[in-house]
């Protein structure tokens, strides 16, 4: 079967058997190697499977062994060159994040080719719900699973970041009794190296995530006044205008607080 989905500004037409769900299944593989790569290399390097350049716990020239082999130089390599050219990336994202209110920004009928592209660009706002192959999964999601979703995952993220430095922290403080002494001497030595990787990444999640996550968090102070059928919510005209002291109401503000103001706040 076939249905529309509301994608940011626009309707995007969806196949109930999409490969959306496909895409997601990809991510929930890719994501833990990235997670790796960003915060646990720079604590305990490499294990000793990969070290050898080749995975030694899968048979050699097997396609699963090519799989994880390229699938992880890929990441490493991104990961690094996103370091060495971070000031040129942030100025590249700011502009694109800009770019991408255009089209809810200006009332102008765009050419289709410039409309999709700016659509788009909402992936330099990690606004993976209003892309168009999130879109079609996601729904049949309510506003207040939306809301948490904005709001809660960016807090996820800055927690998993956290997890290594922790656990280092840990290890060198308590872990003579129950790691070998080398483990622990590894972990002391690049405990400091673990801390700058967890500010620097935690800082530029923070600073990619801010302005779509700040967005939906005022968004449920915007409602349309439709006479005698009520309030409605601008960004979802599926819900009603929250009321004061509600969950979705408290949430925002609580959101506001966190994003909004305490970013900016905390920087």
């Amino acid at each position: 079967g076939m249905f529309y989905a509301w994608s940011g500004s626009t309707c995007v037409r969806c196949e109930a058997e999409s490969g959306s769900v496909t895409a997601w299944v990809v991510m929930a593989l890719v994501l833990p190697l990235i997670w790796f790569y960003m915060v646990w290399k720079p604590l305990v390097g490499l294990p000793g499977f990969l070290m050898s350049g080749t995975f030694q716990c899968l048979d050699k020239g097997t396609i699963m062994a090519g799989v994880f082999e390229t699938a992880s130089g890929g990441i490493e390599l991104a990961l690094v060159l996103l370091t060495a050219f971070l000031p040129f990336s942030k100025i590249i994202i700011s502009y694109f994040q800009v770019v991408s209110t255009f089209i809810t920004t200006f009332a102008i009928e765009w050419p289709e080719a410039i409309f999709n592209f700016l659509e788009n660009m909402d992936l330099f706002n990690l606004d993976f719900l209003s892309l168009p192959a999130t879109t079609c999964v996601v729904s049949d999601w309510d506003y207040a699973t939306k809301l948490l979703t904005y709001t809660g995952v960016p807090l996820l993220a800055l927690a998993l970041l956290a997890i290594p430095s922790c656990f280092g922290w840990l290890v060198a403080s308590f872990g003579s009794q129950m790691f070998r002494d080398k483990f622990v001497n590894i972990v002391r030595k690049n405990l400091e190296q673990s801390v700058s990787a967890l500010s620097f990444w935690g800082l530029f999640l923070v600073f990619v995530v801010y302005p779509s996550v700040s967005v939906e968090a005022f968004n449920t102070f915007s409602c349309i006044d439709l006479g005698r059928s009520g309030n409605w919510l601008k960004s979802d005209m599926r819900v009603a205008c929250p009321e004061s002291g509600g969950f979705v109401y408290v949430c925002s503000i609580f959101a506001i607080f966190i994003y909004p103001v305490g970013i900016p706040l905390g920087m």
